[in-house]
């Protein structure tokens, strides 16, 4: 049985011709596709919704803490106590970490209006910069290292 879209049959006629068989995969495939955007925006939202919770926290409460780390400390309760598993917010943070890079865009270009302060001051920031991070990279290795040496006992 020939294919109705090709002249010669090719390599490419299972792929090209239309049959009942192309047609079922092609709507499991678009099933599969449905359910996993269908994830990612309910996990999306259960994290905004955490980071909102997080927000509300601090303002109602007056605290001296950023809304985004009061909901990441959400999270974590929530993550650490077994309320939410793991699972329920794999795909969505995980789609959110794979386009990590493109949420830095805005703040690479919102420095470069500030291009004076950077010719001023610079060097300073950079020292800053390279420090902090040496601290955290020390700190976090000796706390890796004291909590491996107290699993080992």
């Amino acid at each position: 049985m020939g294919c109705r879209y090709l002249q010669k049959p090719t390599l490419f006629l299972k792929r090209t011709c239309p049959s009942s068989k192309n047609k079922e995969g092609r709507a499991k495939r678009c099933r599969l596709m449905a359910r996993k955007l269908f994830d990612i925006c309910w996990q999306i939202a259960l994290l905004w919704l955490v980071f909102r919770c997080g927000v509300w926290l601090v303002g109602a409460l007056h605290l001296s803490l950023p809304g985004n780390v009061a909901g990441m400390l959400i999270m974590f309760a929530l993550l650490a106590s077994g309320t939410i598993k793991p699972v329920l917010i794999e795909t969505g943070s995980g789609f959110l970490l794979k386009h990590f890079a493109f949420f830095f865009i805005p703040i690479s270009v919102g420095l470069m209006s500030f291009g004076d302060l950077m010719r001023q001051s610079g060097l300073e920031l950079m020292v800053i910069l390279v420090v902090s991070a040496m601290i955290g990279v020390a700190v976090t290795g000796a706390t890796v290292q004291l909590l491996q040496q107290r699993g080992e006992r």
